[in-house]
């Protein structure tokens, strides 16, 4: 899980989030508010920054990674809202 801004530098990471890969579906949030952002994984806070950018600059995105292997990356029922 991480933060990168728009030229790809990391702000922040956390490579300690439980394995995803069981076959089971897992809630994901993304908070946003007033620049602080916060990642849930399954109701656990994985990331917890204050960003110095305008909301208009705000972007969101999800990626994966395998290495050489293959594997399902779904990302099912997003949904965005004012806090």
């Amino acid at each position: 899980v991480g933060i990168v801004n728009r030229g790809g530098t990391a702000l922040q990471t956390n490579t300690s989030v439980p394995t995803l890969e069981d076959g089971s579906w897992h809630l994901g949030e993304i908070y946003f508010d007033s620049g602080n952002i916060q990642v849930y994984i399954d109701g656990s806070r994985y990331l917890n920054y204050t960003v110095s950018w305008s909301y208009s600059s705000v972007l969101l995105g999800f990626t994966s990674a395998t290495g050489s292997l293959t594997d399902n990356q779904d990302v099912d029922n997003v949904t965005f809202g004012c806090f």
